[in-house]
């Protein structure tokens, strides 16, 4: 589970902080959770759903870390899994955060 984490957040441009922001943790549980310091359950769900990976992935890594979140627009260049860590990786970070605070409050 720790590499998985890990890995989804590097794969996501996202800092320990961010992710922790966003997942509503703090960044010492994230750290514990990457460094296998900790197997708590109980963020799990709101990492997987920051990540946009499933649950079960990140748990137990039994499915594909694809996103699970599907784009309602069909001319999002977002809709396309195999260019979506891509087209991440090209915003600058004030378009990065301006993009996870859109999909927090979407998600609320």
């Amino acid at each position: 589970m720790a590499n998985r984490i890990k890995y989804a957040r590097e794969q996501a441009g996202l800092s320990q902080r961010q992710l922790a922001s966003l997942a509503g943790l703090t960044q010492q549980m994230i750290s514990k959770l990457e460094k296998g310091r900790s197997r708590s359950t109980s963020g799990i769900i709101s990492i997987a759903q920051a990540l946009q990976v499933s649950p079960e992935w990140l748990w137990l890594g039994s499915e594909n870390n694809t996103p699970t979140a599907q784009c309602p627009h069909h001319d999002c260049p977002f809709c396309s899994d195999k260019s979506l860590f891509a087209n991440w990786n090209a915003l600058t970070e004030r378009q990065k955060l301006r993009f996870r605070k859109e999909i927090m409050c979407a998600s609320n």
